[in-house]
């Protein structure tokens, strides 16, 4: 059996997908915010800066003092990095429970402790 054709225009798709933003959505986009919607929620991706990651790909981070000082490093360097702040057997620890993850959500979770660190001090 044949798929059925969207009959619809796509100038009139377009339309009404215009027309399914909020208000606070329509608001934030005049004032030049980049929005980004993922499942029933939705991001400002404003105040993040588009750099390369130690592979090559486009990433985004918040541009704060830890994430320019982890830039371009690959995984093997911020752990080092995760153990100059944090000692050896705590970063042998991550490295072990974070084992599971790929190589992006490690950096990610070794980056966040790294930053609630430097916030607690």
């Amino acid at each position: 059996m044949a798929k059925a054709k969207n009959k619809t225009p796509p100038k009139t798709r377009v339309r009404r997908a215009a027309a399914k933003k909020s208000p606070a959505e329509l608001k934030a986009l005049a004032e030049g915010a980049v929005l980004k919607r993922v499942g029933d929620k939705q991001f400002d991706l404003s105040d993040y800066q588009a750099v390369k990651s130690a592979g090559g790909n486009s990433s985004l981070d918040n541009g704060d003092a830890l994430a320019k000082s982890l830039r371009g490093l690959d995984l093997d360097d911020v752990y080092k990095e995760y153990a100059r702040m944090f000692g050896k057997e705590d970063a042998e620890a991550m490295r072990k429970r974070y084992a599971k993850l790929n190589v992006g959500m490690q950096r990610m979770n070794l980056g966040n402790r790294m930053r609630a660190a430097a916030r607690a001090a």
